[in-house]
């Protein structure tokens, strides 16, 4: 009898994390998708927005890996939650000067381990007004080195793109995955 409860226990564990092991992936996937359909939903709509109320600044559009968000303004830790936030380094310099674009490595930004140099990046103001940039630079660095670099450069006329690096840990990373590119003339 003793035996069988044993059986019948280790049967049921191994249906419980099997159940899960099937269950996680199915749920990423899921809210995956949720995600993109949400995020169409938004890009259909926000030209008509009151642009007085509308808190996205620009639409980010990385077509060679797939990545298509609004960019809120100020990266606070519930803007970041989220989407990917825009700041500038020196506001004084909103037009012209650095634009730094940051958001969670493993909601919005996970795909950008997939960019190359000479891969494009797209910013669209709510207004139609389209940018194009040109990825020159891919970086890793760590925390305090790319804070450092990206402030010797904040006078100078770049977008970055910045997230947590290694795209796989759990817990606040040492590093950041750096993105360098540079405004091309349509």
């Amino acid at each position: 009898m003793k035996k069988k409860r044993i059986v019948t226990f280790i049967q049921l564990l191994l249906f419980l994390s099997g159940s899960f092991i099937i269950a996680k992936p199915l749920y990423k996937i899921g809210s995956l998708k949720y995600r993109e359909m949400r995020i169409q939903k938004i890009k259909q709509k926000w030209k008509q927005y009151d642009q007085d109320t509308l808190s996205f600044v620009y639409w980010l559009e990385i077509p060679a890996v797939n990545i298509s968000y609004p960019i809120l303004m100020e990266p606070d830790r519930i803007n970041l939650d989220k989407y990917p936030c825009l700041k500038f380094l020196d506001p004084q310099k909103k037009q012209n000067g650095m634009k730094t674009i940051t958001a969670h490595r493993d909601m919005h930004f996970y795909n950008l381990k997939m960019l190359n140099d000479s891969d494009h990046i797209f910013l669209e103001k709510q207004n139609g007004e389209k940018k194009e940039y040109q990825i020159l630079e891919i970086e890793i660095l760590p925390t305090e080195i790319a804070e450092r670099k990206l402030m010797e450069k904040k006078d100078e006329d770049w977008l970055i793109l910045m997230t947590c690096y290694p795209f796989h840990f759990i817990g606040p990373a040492p590093e950041r995955f750096v993105v360098w590119a540079k405004e091309i003339e349509l």
